[in-house]
């Protein structure tokens, strides 16, 4: 239990499953987890459209996009959002209780317009993207 079981690069879409919070590393740059849950669609036997089971995964969105994304999500709820990133799957528990913990690091992360009304205004240029991991 702890060690790391798979690790890859996935994208996802999902909501918002609370308002995440704004967090500082030691260089005081910002970034914060946000938990994502995602729905899969699948195609069964009858090639009929289907939702599987909701997924929960943490990701880790940093700099600007941190701050944005906490902002957006205190006014407006669990808004639908866009990741892209490395998955990392833990187990936590044992043989009788236990699961895993999915953590997304987002390379890219971003809102998704079906279903709902976005307001989106030009930044200041800062990068999007800054080279540090918060694990």
């Amino acid at each position: 239990v702890g060690r790391v079981i798979m690790s890859r690069y996935i994208t996802g879409t999902g909501n918002l499953a609370g308002a995440p919070e704004l967090q500082h590393n030691d260089q005081g740059r910002a970034y914060t987890y946000a938990r994502v849950i995602v729905a899969d669609r699948y195609q069964d036997a009858n090639e009929q459209w289907d939702d599987g089971p909701a997924t929960g995964y943490d990701v880790v969105v940093r700099g600007k996009e941190a701050e944005n994304l906490v902002a957006i999500a205190q006014a407006s709820g669990n808004v639908k959002v866009v990741f892209a990133g490395r998955l990392r799957e833990t187990p936590w528990g044992n043989a009788d209780k236990g699961g895993i913990n999915r953590s997304v690091s987002a390379d890219l992360f971003g809102y998704a317009g079906v279903g709902q009304t976005l307001t989106i205004t030009k930044g200041s240029g800062q990068a999007a993207h800054e080279d540090w991991q918060p694990f």
